[in-house]
């Protein structure tokens, strides 16, 4: 087997991916990881923004 290459068990057994099929594997997994960070980061904003707003509610209620 070439380097770069994977073994894939058919039902005829295994056989090696080609190097263009592996990049569309990686480049498919890597979209879907970066859509996912952009996902969590969009929660941890709103989560964040949430959390000081209550913040400021609290400490606005405090001062009056």
């Amino acid at each position: 087997m070439k380097p770069g290459q994977k073994a894939v068990r058919t039902q005829k057994g295994h056989r090696e991916l080609s190097d263009k099929e592996l990049n569309e594997i990686t480049r498919a997994f890597g979209d879907q990881v970066r859509a996912q960070t952009i996902e969590q980061k969009e929660r941890m904003k709103a989560s964040l923004r949430k959390g000081f707003d209550l913040v400021r509610a609290k400490s606005a209620s405090r001062s009056k």
